[in-house]
This record gives C-alpha cells, structure tokens and sequence, in this order.
C-alpha cells in the first residue's frame, strides 16, 4: 500500500508470526494488510475476523497480551504488541483477562461540564461546534482513536498526505472545535448513564481510568453503520460490509487480499467498487438487489 517515505514501521507477534505494520494503524488494519484472518471463535467454534471495522460488531475482539480482549479495529498496534491466538470454545482464560484499569484508592472522580456529546463524527461535531459558539464549555467523548467517525475519518499517519475531500472537511471541523475550546476524549467508552435525583451523571472509561462525568446537557450522535441483511456465510472471515471495507481504504490504504465481490444495495456499492479497481484491486462482480 503506498504510504509516505518517513512513515515508522512497527512489528507485532500474531500467534507466533512477526507482522510489520504502520504507526496509527489499526490492529484490524495490520491483521488484514498481512491477509491474516486471525480474530475469535464463537463458543461453539465458529470463526469471526473483522466485519464493520468501526466498533459497532464486537467480531474482531482479539486477545493482546496485557491488554486482554480488545476490538481490533478500535485498538492502534504498537511496537512489540503480541497478539494471541484464541481459544476454540470462545470462552479466553481469567489469566487473559487484565484489570480495565487500577482500583481507586476512594470514590471515582467527578468532573462536571456544561454540555457532553457522546459520539465525534458529522453530528457531534456540528453541535460541539454551534454549542461552543454560543459560550458553552463542551467536552465530546468517542470510542473510536480519532475524532471525525465514519464519514470523516481522519486518515492514519502513514497515508495522511493522500487525506481527500470528506477527510479534509472532517479536519476542518475538528480544528474549528479545538480552536473554539472543545475538549476532545479520543478512546473513551461511556458505558453508563443515570439521571437520579435530577443529575446527569455519565460513567466513562478513558486511558485506563474511571470517572463519573456530569454534563447539565447532553447529546446523543453515535453516528450510524451497516445493518447487511443476513445471508449463509455472511460471518465467515473475509467478509467485511461496505461501511467496514470503505473504513479501511480511506483510513489505512488497506484493501482485502485477493478478488472482491461487492454486494448489497444501494450507491456505495459502486462507490467502494471504484475505489478498490482505482487501487488496483481485482473486483470480480458487483451484485446489487435494487433494480
């Protein structure tokens, strides 16, 4: 894949095999670009490997020595990460299985803010931006390493300088927000919200740390993703949605090995087809249900 000249290069252990990756690659970007389809197994044995490639599916959880089950596409490579092979039965050991983060000596911090919006793409990013405006403090939490979500996603270091249009507006509104005063948590899980008592309380993991966050307002712009219609075979490894296969060519310059055929509904079809022949990619078929 073409990346820029001064681009570090780091190297994982995947059950045993060394794989060279780009610093601000995606585990599930690495694992892909070296066409392995090494992921989890269902309790009844099942394979997964990476399906959306945004977090919303839970299929790529991989096991990462010290750092337990994570999602691979949420999850940046490091330098020496080793990456272990997962058990058959579905079910990791406890010894797998590391704390989220330390035990607080007393009770989780609080930290208040007037405003919380939880999800960092198009929408949040407009009303971080029309909030902050008007004077309100904001702090935006996602999930995902960067802010931008799925339509402006920022691209990986590695192929920053190829960044196109959507990419490139996506910058903008995120400069604007910081330059207002925006606070961005990048990585944060929000695993909890309550109204008791008339307060607002969210709870957050960031960094490995727990907090209670108080926001006197709050919105909601977790974005959207794929919802493919079920078909036989649709879990196996190899198979990836529209949303998950765009993620990885606009965010890493990555494409799946091999032949693809692209199927489903609907515009992007065409669109992801285009941009996998422009990248020379072999597509053998685009088989779309609308008439």
């Amino acid at each position: 894949r073409p990346t820029t000249p001064d681009s570090p290069v780091v190297t994982l252990q995947v059950a045993g095999r060394a794989v060279t990756a780009h610093r601000g690659d995606t585990l599930a970007a690495a694992l892909v670009a070296a066409g392995l389809r090494i992921g989890r197994h269902t309790q009844g044995g099942h394979p997964r490997h990476v399906f959306c490639a945004m977090g919303a599916c839970f299929d790529c959880l991989t096991i990462v020595e010290g750092m337990g089950t994570v999602r691979a596409c949420l999850t940046h490579v490091v330098d020496g990460m080793v990456v272990r092979s997962w058990p058959a039965n579905g079910l990791p050991a406890m010894s797998d299985l590391p704390p989220l983060g330390p035990l607080p000596d007393g009770p989780l911090p609080r930290r208040r803010c007037q405003l919380a919006v939880v999800g960092a793409g198009p929408g949040g990013l407009e009303a971080a931006i029309a909030a902050a405006e008007g004077g309100v403090r904001v702090i935006v939490l996602d999930e995902r390493p960067e802010p931008g979500g799925q339509y402006f996603e920022q691209p990986a270091e590695s192929i920053r300088a190829r960044r196109d249009r959507r990419a490139a507006t996506g910058a903008t509104l995120i400069g604007r927000a910081r330059a207002l005063g925006c606070e961005f948590l990048s990585g944060a899980l929000v695993w909890r919200g309550t109204g008791a008592d008339g307060v607002l309380e969210l709870a957050v993991l960031h960094q490995g740390s727990v907090f209670y966050l108080q926001p006197e307002q709050l919105v909601i712009a977790t974005g959207a993703y794929d919802a493919p219609f079920p078909v036989p075979g649709w879990t196996l490894p190899g198979v990836l949605t529209v949303g998950g296969a765009s993620s990885l060519l606009r965010g890493y310059g990555v494409v799946p090995n091999g032949p693809v055929a692209v199927c489903g509904n609907g515009p992007l079809l065409l669109q992801l087809a285009s941009q996998l022949v422009q990248t020379g990619v072999e597509v053998s078929a685009v088989v779309s249900a609308s008439a």
